[in-house]
């Protein structure tokens, strides 16, 4: 076997070789015969004397990016791509993509994505094909928040939220953006994967989420006035207790049926503000209790249920389409439990869930896994309110005190306590996404319970009703919160703004309603109450600025 680069040109009888390997190569030649005082045999290196020898020529072609190789040696394909070897020869091909190339196939005397060998028995050819990699590209996906107006645009171009909130992006391209408030709003902050109120630049490593809130320029009225609608009856029953609200106005919560036994069964609805109506939601996993904790705009629920007889508690994503288990931490000797309590803009949920030493334990659910959020002295905890950064707020007890809770927050996989008012417990029931934590703590000498604020990152605590009966439910992203209050005999539902308390009974002008507790606020001002009409069972209403 003989391999003829160039060298060719040095014998007699050798026919013209391209030294590219790139001309016509395939005439034969006839070595000198023996050398002097031979007897004509096998010459030293194993040439036959006299025999002819005809070379063939083996040209590559690249597409794209990549090398080749031959063995024997020969083709380094792309400084040579171009070689002659003897006839008969058989050439092994190996090909090598560069960065950001993958092989695809071969061409001409090969062909397919395998390994190629060919056989020199003429003029070949042969083709390699490398097909560029496509960049991992990831979702950025941009949420308006707040009551004002405003739209955010992107560098590169992709997102133009209001109308395309959502766009992909290559691994590792940094995307800026840049909000545009509407004539009588302002630009008030970022959430998600931006904070503060300056620039927001992310690096796309992962799918991001970013939400931009504005705000009207001008302060809310001082002067509150309320329509007020009330939630229609579901199953005959309207003795429906809400437990949250969505950006539209749309309402969750629970309701109460007697059943068969006697007892009485809690079951779960959903008020669609659009159309008016509601109807019972949840219920898939064959319970006997359903609870409907939390909503977004999505209409997506926190729901927990619970199956007689003892205690079989599961909490659920639920949707339109149906309902998700969100899963249990390892369980203890009472089993795998878990209750949902609230959801957030993702869809991800908060609440709790039987850790092994048979303690609550708050816990997030980001759509496919579920974490243990631990507590301050690693006994139980829970999460009762969830903000767009997943920053959840709840209770945990704390070390030296294992009967009593501290109102608390869980972030980045760290527990902070929130502490009280003086005494010796308090709860965190609301949080929104600038921060602020709304709730309640006993007070003082008196253990009087008090409604609290607490602006993180780090506080203080603020007693906001310092001599009233007051407790706090939910917060909207204005820092407006709402609860109720203890002023007499009877709870009266309340409002918490520019850090005042007002009765919500003076806002509406309907005197036949006796509102009792303010559960729940959106961006809009919408609140969602418990009422009594006309001295008749407590029920659900929506009040709505005016």
């Amino acid at each position: 076997m003989r391999v003829f680069v160039l060298l060719c040109a040095l014998l007699a009888a050798c026919g013209p070789v391209s030294s590219s390997g790139t001309g016509s190569i395939g005439s034969s030649s006839t070595d000198a015969g023996p050398p002097p005082g031979t007897d004509g045999g096998t010459v030293q290196g194993g040439i036959d004397a006299g025999r002819p020898v005809r070379l063939f020529g083996l040209r590559i072609t690249v597409n794209g990016q990549g090398s080749i190789q031959s063995s024997p040696a020969g083709i380094n394909c792309g400084q040579v791509c171009a070689a002659s070897f003897d006839q008969g020869t058989s050439v092994a091909l190996t090909a090598a993509p560069a960065n950001g190339f993958r092989f695809d196939s071969w061409g001409g005397a090969c062909s397919g994505p395998g390994g190629c060998t060919v056989t020199m028995q003429g003029e070949t050819q042969v083709w390699a094909t490398f097909a560029a990699i496509p960049p991992t590209q990831h979702s950025m996906t941009v949420i308006l928040t707040g009551t004002g107006s405003g739209t955010v645009s992107s560098q590169p171009n992709g997102i133009d939220c209001g109308t395309a909130c959502s766009a992909t992006f290559d691994e590792g391209v940094g995307v800026t953006l840049t909000p545009a408030a509407a004539a009588g709003s302002q630009f008030d902050g970022w959430g998600g994967a931006c904070t503060g109120a300056g620039s927001c630049a992310v690096t796309m490593n992962r799918e991001q989420i970013v939400a931009a809130r504005f705000q009207p320029v001008a302060p809310p009225p001082q002067k509150l006035a309320y329509s007020i609608t009330e939630v229609p009856a579901v199953e005959g029953s309207t003795s429906l207790l809400a437990t949250a609200i969505d950006g539209r106005g749309d309402i969750v919560g629970t309701y109460y049926v007697p059943n068969k036994s006697g007892d009485v069964d809690a079951r779960a609805f959903l008020y669609d503000a659009s159309k008016g109506t509601t109807q019972r939601i949840g219920g898939n996993d064959g319970s006997t209790i359903q609870m409907a904790n939390g909503v977004n705009d999505s209409l997506a629920v926190a729901l927990s249920t619970d199956a007689r007889p003892g205690l079989h508690q599961h909490g659920f994503l639920w949707h339109d389409i149906g309902q998700t288990d969100i899963g249990a931490l390892p369980p203890g000797p009472n089993g795998a439990q878990t209750a949902a309590t609230a959801i957030n803009q993702r869809g991800w949920i908060t609440g709790w869930s039987l850790g092994a030493k048979n303690f609550q334990r708050a816990i997030l659910w980001d759509g496919s896994s579920l974490r243990d959020l631990g507590s301050a002295d690693g006994n139980w905890s829970y999460g009762y309110a969830i903000n767009i950064d997943g920053v959840i707020a709840g209770a945990t007890t704390v070390p030296n005190d294992a009967y009593h809770q501290h109102a608390a927050v869980f972030q980045g996989g760290a527990v902070k306590d929130l502490g009280t008012l003086g005494a010796y417990t308090a709860t965190a029931f609301g949080i929104n996404d600038r921060g602020r934590v709304v709730g309640s703590s006993l007070a003082g000498a008196s253990s009087q319970l008090h409604a609290f604020v607490y602006d993180l990152p780090n506080g203080p605590m603020r007693d906001v009703s310092p001599k009233a009966f007051c407790w706090l439910n939910g917060v909207n992203n204005s820092g407006d919160a709402v609860g109720a209050c203890r002023p007499g005999d009877h709870n009266h539902a309340f409002i918490w703004t520019n850090g005042a308390f007002i009765d919500l009974n003076d806002t509406i002008s309907d005197p036949s309603w006796l509102l009792t507790t303010a559960t729940a606020i959106n961006d809009r001002g919408q609140i969602a109450a418990t009422a009594s009409h006309n001295g008749g069972p407590f029920q659900a209403v929506l009040l709505t600025p005016r």
